[in-house]
């Protein structure tokens, strides 16, 4: 026997189980499963637990995609790393990484001296696999090119280890950069 339908704020309901879930007849006459038969409604015990379990992996799935993007950057790490190049190596004590908006990016490396480097950086398919960076001038003497890798840890906003292979523009002088920050 079918429960009568009420007006609730000008929509035709009908009760169902619990005194507080009413489901418009437009719903139940759509079609649209509402349980296993007209008269025993939602069974809000059973569908609650369904319910949320989607509800969390959408938040999680939402949080895990949000946080691989990443528009700009201005992180300071102390670690130990060390440039390196055929004439002599330096021990690197904190690196300063500036990713701006418009794809340009700005390298500080603290060593007892103080180096600069200019490039550019790209995110590729996932933050996991590391920012590309093109290296397009500074580091030590005169321009140098090259390409690296900045890993940033999981709050994605600190750097983790920061790779970096250049050369002088003439060719004739390598230079390593590799740097791990302290946890």
């Amino acid at each position: 026997m079918r429960t009568p339908a009420k007006k609730v704020c000008g929509v035709s309901v009908i009760p169902v189980k619990t005194d507080s879930l009413m489901i418009p007849t437009a719903v139940l006459n759509s079609g649209l499963p509402v349980g296993e038969s007209l008269n025993e409604g939602i069974d809000l015990k059973k569908l609650l637990p369904k319910v949320l379990t989607v509800a969390i992996a959408l938040a999680v799935l939402f949080t895990t995609v949000l946080a691989q993007r990443i528009s700009s950057l201005n992180a300071t790490a102390k670690g130990k790393g060390t440039i390196s190049s055929e004439l002599e190596t330096l021990d690197l004590k904190s690196v300063m990484v500036i990713l701006k908006e418009n794809g340009d990016a700005d390298f500080t490396f603290y060593t007892d001296l103080q180096l600069s480097g200019t490039g550019t950086w790209s995110v590729g398919e996932s933050l996991n696999e590391g920012i590309d960076l093109k290296i397009t001038g500074g580091i030590v003497s005169g321009n140098a090119i090259g390409t690296g890798k900045l890993f940033l840890r999981e709050d994605g906003k600190s750097i983790d280890k920061l790779q970096i292979n250049a050369k002088s523009k003439g060719g004739n002088r390598k230079i390593k950069v590799n740097f791990v920050a302290d946890q």
